[in-house]
């Protein structure tokens, strides 16, 4: 049953990509933007035309057709720019002394980031909900860097570093306790 659903929903999403394509000569500089009709997403989904209701409601499920045909070349080189030069942000070490909860949620944050990035272009992406995503992403990392660059997020415990971890467990055996 999950083999054909697979195969249903991979079959599904060429039919509207090649429905799609059909019209990116029309909208291939400016793209079609992000209105959207109700009542012709309505009326389609009442005919049973869920290929094209999924246009007409810019359900593309595919990132880069979703950049094409809602922004243009000039949007899809732009938000290509955009996309790629967040995940470039995110591949950034923080640097500075922290807590050892800021660093993790640094390296959480520069996972998802590229995550987001990914499966933007590999799986599913949306133009309209994909890019608030990567900017709220983006604002996270930025607050954390900017915190422990500032020095105000060393007040929590910080973790030790490498050469203290080791210096610790020589010396364990020595301690009194």
């Amino acid at each position: 049953l999950a083999l054909t659903d697979a195969s249903d929903s991979t079959a599904w999403r060429v039919e509207v990509w090649k429905y799609s394509m059909q019209y990116w000569k029309t909208y291939a500089w400016v793209g079609r933007g992000f209105t959207v009709s109700l009542s012709d997403i309505f009326a389609l989904s009442t005919l049973n035309k869920m290929i094209t209701t999924a246009f007409a409601g810019h359900n593309y499920h595919s990132g880069p057709i979703s950049m094409l045909l809602d922004l243009g070349v000039v949007g899809f080189i732009t938000g290509s720019a955009v996309l790629l030069s967040s995940a470039r942000y995110a591949l950034n070490p923080l640097t500075g002394e922290t807590s050892l909860f800021l660093q993790r949620m640094y390296t959480l944050y520069r996972a998802k980031m590229i995550y987001l990035v990914v499966s933007y272009y590999a799986f599913f992406g949306d133009v309209k909900n994909s890019f608030v995503f990567v900017f709220i992403n983006l604002a996270i990392l930025e607050s954390i860097r900017a915190s422990v660059e500032s020095g105000k997020a060393s007040t929590a415990p910080v973790a030790p570093s490498t050469a203290d971890r080791k210096r610790i467990v020589r010396e364990a055996p020595n301690r009194i306790y």
